[in-house]
């Protein structure tokens, strides 16, 4: 079984890098680092670390989750459109095991590229003195930044896959890019829903349904800690177990509900 999943996912990373939606997604990721050492000259120059760090982390986590998405929605369907999952489904490969494969094979290709950006947004903070803040080096936060990153990522791709499985690429790309932020923001919801005032404070539909979407959607802003590398806020090592655990359990629902989907697709 492991060797059929590894088969699997080595092709995926194969067809991956050969996409050109990847590489231009790359060079997204290389313009927008770009981008934040231009802003951070307009700045004033009290700010201009602070600008080199939020945009650079912006530009591996966006880039990353974008192309989870993308890549992630892609590849799927174009095996299945182009008619090549034909040739695996009748052999001894299960369907759980091809999006496993999958899984694995995009988390090979996000690792990569998350290492990839961030040794340029590295690289242009230590040319601009912003990898220390009050007098206290922020790489360690760096490196905490880059792995919760890489979470995010596998988490967005384990909701790429769940949706490519059920529907065509449009609907899934839509599905998944609303999934990532609504998880963006859903500690925004949960802040409204303990008001004592407001649209979410007397019971009705909208609450009901805001409380669903809570409940559903992983809130993704604990793996954003752009707030402590500024500040020079150490991150402790436990914050970093309980996102992984947190993660771990929702790449586990999503992936088990894209196998059961892909498992019901009728391929004729």
């Amino acid at each position: 079984m492991l060797g059929r999943i590894l088969a699997v996912a080595q092709n995926t990373r194969r067809e991956a890098y050969r996409n050109r939606a990847f590489t231009v997604l790359v060079i997204v990721g290389v313009l927008l680092n770009t981008v934040g050492f231009v802003l951070s000259n307009l700045a004033e120059p009290s700010q201009k670390a602070r600008v080199i760090q939020n945009f650079g982390y912006f530009a591996v986590s966006f880039v990353s989750a974008i192309t989870a998405i993308l890549i992630g929605v892609i590849l799927l369907y174009k095996e299945l459109d182009r008619k090549t999952i034909y040739t695996l489904i009748p052999k001894p490969v299960m369907r759980y095991e091809i999006v496993l494969g999958k899984f694995l094979g995009l988390g090979q290709l996000l690792f990569g590229l998350v290492i990839f950006l961030s040794i340029g947004w590295v690289g242009v903070m230590w040319l601009f003195d912003a990898l220390v803040v009050n007098s206290q080096s922020v790489l360690d936060s760096v490196g905490a930044a880059v792995f919760l990153v890489l979470l995010e990522s596998l988490i967005v791709t384990s909701i790429a896959l769940m949706f490519s499985g059920w529907t065509r690429p449009f609907l899934s790309g839509v599905f998944s890019f609303l999934f990532f932020v609504t998880g963006r923001v859903v500690f925004v919801l949960e802040e409204h829903l303990a008001m004592t005032k407001g649209p979410l404070s007397a019971d009705g539909p909208l609450r009901q349904l805001v409380e669903i979407v809570v409940y559903v959607v992983p809130d993704l802003s604990i793996f954003n800690i752009s707030r402590e590398i500024a500040l020079g806020i150490p991150v402790p090592g436990h914050y970093l177990w309980s996102a992984s655990a947190f993660a771990g359990c929702y790449i586990l629902v999503f992936l088990g509900i894209g196998i059961v989907l892909f498992g019901r697709r009728d391929f004729v």
